[in-house]
């Protein structure tokens, strides 16, 4: 008797104090793909990149799946390891400075100011679930302003979908990476090719 006692309790115990059996989380990042070099004549003076703005949907760690222009959830298992508008913040800083853009990329307040501060407003990146299939969505506008006066210099803008092919959230992630690759692409290459204002001190 005394044993069967001890036995339960063992076991009474092993449930309140033992292993959890709780969903596990999976944490992601967004990654820039190599970049094609772009003949830039580069722009003298310090260009600080803040934060992107997110939308009101979009700023938190959760994954945004969207089943039509009116219906989103959000997934607690798949959630973002850093808000993705900081990570894209990150993303453009490092493509600019890899190609050499500006004389000086920052992505923080310093004692120097900067010539020209890089903004802009992430509008949507999320996972559309469209008759079945799974589309990457990632839409945000970047702006360049002159520090001192304001002034507006160049403005680009990127939207776009593209359907993956295995229905997870890892596939979805690349697909997304991706997609953000391009865009500082094009952007390099709008700033090369001064489809907007240029860059200049006014």
């Amino acid at each position: 008797m005394k044993r069967a006692l001890c036995l339960l309790l063992c076991g009474l115990g092993c449930g309140c104090f033992g292993q959890v059996n709780e969903p596990l989380r999976h944490y992601y990042t967004l990654h820039l793909e190599p970049l094609q070099p772009v003949a830039l004549a580069q722009v003298p003076g310090l260009l600080r990149v803040r934060d992107l703005e997110a939308q009101n949907a979009y700023d938190r760690f959760q994954f945004v799946i969207r089943h039509s222009p009116y219906e989103l959830l959000y997934r607690n298992r798949e959630v973002w390891a850093i808000k993705p508008n900081q990570m894209i913040s990150d993303m453009v800083a490092a493509g600019l400075a890899e190609q050499g853009a500006f004389a000086g990329i920052s992505r923080d307040l310093s004692e120097r100011r900067p010539d020209f501060v890089m903004s802009g407003e992430l509008h949507s990146i999320e996972i559309y679930e469209l008759d079945g299939g799974w589309l990457a969505h990632v839409d945000f506008s970047l702006q360049i302003t002159h520090f001192e006066s304001g002034k507006l210099l160049w403005t680009y803008h990127f939207d776009q979908r593209r359907p993956f092919a295995q229905k997870d959230f890892a596939a979805g992630v690349r697909t997304m990476s991706e997609l953000v690759t391009q865009a500082i692409q094009e952007a390099l290459q709008s700033l090369q090719l001064g489809k907007h204002t240029s860059p200049r001190p006014p």
